[in-house]
């Protein structure tokens, strides 16, 4: 697959990758659909996280 765009950390081994064409049968996700929560409104959220050693 060609890559578009490399944001590289160089302080770790870990790299994002933007590809230059979708994936087929991949659904983009779309980011700020959602509306902003009230005050005192309940949230979820996920994510993906590293544990620091």
């Amino acid at each position: 697959m060609p890559v578009d765009r490399v944001a590289a950390r160089t302080d770790r081994d870990f790299a994002l990758v933007r590809l230059a064409t979708p994936v087929p049968g991949i659904r983009t996700v779309e980011f700020d659909t959602t509306p902003t929560p009230a005050s005192g409104q309940m949230t979820a959220q996920a994510g993906v996280a590293r544990g620091v050693a």
